[in-house]
């Protein structure tokens, strides 16, 4: 589903340039979603904005399902481990952000969104002199 998306930036240059793409990240987002958001990182240089993932970057997926017969409940089982090398070392329990943006009480009771102020206040780190 992610491919035409994945398309339509490879098309334009200007978006694959560091610091012009940003992908918003939070306790929601885990499994594909996660794993699209480090391919965005690695392969567009997306900047991440936001929270740590719901889930680990090395983990089981790739989700299968069947009904017992009798009690017709519904059993989900994984058949895949998905290990993100190189992208993350060791097995942290999530991904990190670039640019951290929690989200707070304050934020929600009065309606703020803290990644979109995070992104309008975002400035690019000034280039490393050798």
């Amino acid at each position: 589903m992610i491919a035409p998306l994945y398309a339509g930036l490879g098309a334009r240059r200007k978006l694959r340039a560091k610091g012009h793409l940003f992908v918003a990240i939070g306790p929601a987002t885990f499994s594909s979603a996660m794993m699209n958001a480090l391919e965005m990182k690695d392969g567009y240089g997306a900047i991440l904005v936001g929270e740590p993932t719901g889930g680990k970057p090395n983990a089981y997926g790739e989700v299968k399902s069947f009904e017992l017969p009798h009690s017709r409940l519904a059993i989900q089982y994984s058949t895949k481990y998905w290990e993100r090398v190189p992208q993350v070392d060791g097995d942290p329990p999530s991904v990190l952000p670039d640019v951290a943006a929690p989200l707070s009480w304050t934020h929600w009771s009065s309606g703020r969104d803290p990644v979109v102020e995070a992104l309008l206040a975002w400035k690019p780190a000034a280039p490393q002199k050798e």
